[in-house]
């Protein structure tokens, strides 16, 4: 069993590995317009789950001015801003289904599968947090 930060993303919930959570910060306002902020000297790129969702932007909507910054200890690492963030979640990795369909293509390969609760409905999207970050390092699809 591993832990898990549960957020939102729009109508999505997506888990990401609690050990790969550095630290959970204040997100100023203009980091939006920058797409990045500086973080114990380093800059980092800002990650807006939701539009890269195809939701609308978090930016856009009223939500916690809370982010997750992220390592994922083979040297990338981001700024991650969900529309909300949630429990910890505990979950056997063996669980993971396929992700269903209505996902956009290009962000498709973020996702190691879709967590399904006891009743078998399909619940959180488990985040890859390595390829989300060396995308949003590559300065693809991750600013509003």
């Amino acid at each position: 069993m591993r832990e898990y930060l549960q957020v939102t993303a729009g109508r999505y919930k997506v888990l990401v590995d609690a050990r790969q959570v550095q630290a959970v910060v204040a997100l100023p306002a203009d980091v939006w317009a920058r797409g990045h902020t500086l973080w114990r000297g380093r800059i980092l790129p800002l990650i807006d789950l939701a539009r890269i969702l195809g939701e609308k932007p978090a930016s856009d909507c009223p939500r916690e001015s809370c982010a997750l910054v992220m390592d994922d200890f083979t040297g990338h690492s981001g700024i991650l801003a969900p529309s909300h963030v949630g429990p910890l979640v505990c979950l056997d990795e063996e669980t993971l289904h396929p992700l269903p369909g209505g996902l956009p293509d290009s962000v498709a390969d973020w996702f190691d599968g879709v967590a399904v609760n006891e009743e078998g409905v399909p619940g959180a999207l488990c985040l890859k947090v390595g390829v989300a970050l060396s995308r949003a390092e590559d300065g693809g699809e991750s600013q509003p």
